[in-house]
């Protein structure tokens, strides 16, 4: 008799995995901002999801998502307490890394202009970061970050404006007063 139930959970979890993936990885993203560090958090996310499918199973589809944020949120937490400590350890042990090899010339400036973006992600506050993320990797609308965030969708449409527009300025693309970055 446990075999069929452990069917029915096993099809939950996948299908509850494959409507909501992106939307939590980009969750992750919008916090780690780092894309091995989100994929890790978001595997240990899903894990917790498939150690708790009976406790899923009782949760109305249209909540499930608000449900495995909030354990992607945790996740989040824990990624930052485990990093504290690896760090606090690294500076008392004295670790260095040592950086990759050079990459070749035409990929150089490929990497210039992505870190360049990436930092200027890094840059934003948290309170637009998110949102931007969640659009972007999430590919999900400002009334569906609205309710993720519990903030008004009008506030996130500015704060996924306001992102853009920072990042846009800091790396050359527009001028301070919003105006584009190369003479007319």
């Amino acid at each position: 008799m446990t075999i069929p139930q452990r069917c029915d959970n096993t099809s939950l979890f996948d299908s509850v995995y494959q409507r909501h993936y992106r939307v939590v990885y980009a969750y992750i993203f919008g916090q780690v901002q780092e894309a091995d560090a989100s994929a890790d958090v978001l595997q240990d996310t899903f894990l917790r999801v498939w150690r708790h499918v009976n406790d899923l199973s009782a949760i109305p589809q249209e909540r499930q998502l608000y449900w495995v944020l909030s354990i992607a949120r945790n996740q989040t937490r824990d990624y930052y307490r485990r990093r504290l400590v690896r760090n606090r350890v690294e500076q008392n042990y004295d670790v260095t890394l040592t950086p990759a090899a050079g990459d070749p010339h035409a990929e150089l400036q490929t990497k210039e202009t992505q870190s360049a973006v990436d930092a200027a992600i890094r840059s934003l506050p948290p309170t637009l970061r998110l949102p931007l993320t969640l659009a972007v990797m999430g590919g999900l609308n400002s009334k569906e970050i609205a309710g993720i965030l519990e903030r008004p969708a009008g506030t996130v449409r500015y704060q996924i404006a306001e992102a853009r527009k920072r990042i846009a300025r800091e790396i050359g693309l527009t001028t301070g007063d919003g105006q584009n970055g190369s003479e007319k």
